[in-house]
């Protein structure tokens, strides 16, 4: 995890705090352990609730990069419809919520209200590329183990996470109730990981 103190970015190891950046606080006003996260490389990646967007800092550098497009609208408001795949930054996102890293260092992250993610997002860091590996962006339960993520309805609660597979892992929302664990294949196949009160 991390913290902020005097613009510094510090984050915690079992060997004591490592200094990683120094940023500008009135940019990153925002920032907090909240919807702040830190790759493999030390890569500082905010979701900023202002500008509905998320910005990357890597160390050393207090100049945030835009990673999607800032919202155009003058109010709190982020975009109303989800944005089609392609270049990530001339993107405007809608609501986004939990970062996830895979071990090529690639974003995940859940597109929706804050309560209830509809897809689940993927920017390619390498290529700088926006798809989508999940969902349809209509709140639900569908999908039999085996089909396609994309062509599934799907209620995410809570974080997202991402193995050193590639597997993707989510708490589906059942009539509003966390129900089971969701896994998504790296070959886009959606799955049952896991349902509520059982070992499989």
């Amino acid at each position: 995890w991390y913290s902020y103190s005097g613009g510094i970015v510090v984050k915690s190891t079992a060997t004591g705090p490592i200094s990683l950046a120094n940023y500008d606080l009135e940019t990153l006003s925002d920032i907090s352990p909240s919807n702040g996260f830190i790759d493999q490389s030390g890569t500082l990646y905010s979701q900023q609730w202002d500008s509905c967007q998320i910005v990357k800092l890597v160390p050393g550098s207090t100049v945030p990069v835009d990673v999607t497009k800032p919202r155009e609208t003058a109010d709190y408001d982020c975009g109303e419809v989800s944005p089609t795949d392609g270049v990530a930054s001339g993107k405007e996102l809608l609501e986004s919520y939990n970062l996830a890293f895979d071990a090529s260092g690639n974003i995940y992250f859940r597109e929706g209200s804050y309560y209830s993610g509809t897809k689940i997002r993927k920017i390619n860091t390498s290529t700088g590329l926006l798809s989508t590996v999940g969902g349809t962006g209509t709140q639900g339960s569908t999908g039999v183990d085996g089909s396609l993520a994309t062509s599934a309805n799907i209620d995410v609660s809570g974080e997202i996470d991402v193995d050193a597979s590639g597997n993707i892992y989510f708490i589906q929302k059942t009539g509003g109730v966390n129900s089971k664990i969701r896994r998504i294949k790296p070959n886009g196949n959606i799955e049952t990981f896991r349902t509520a009160g059982t070992n499989r």
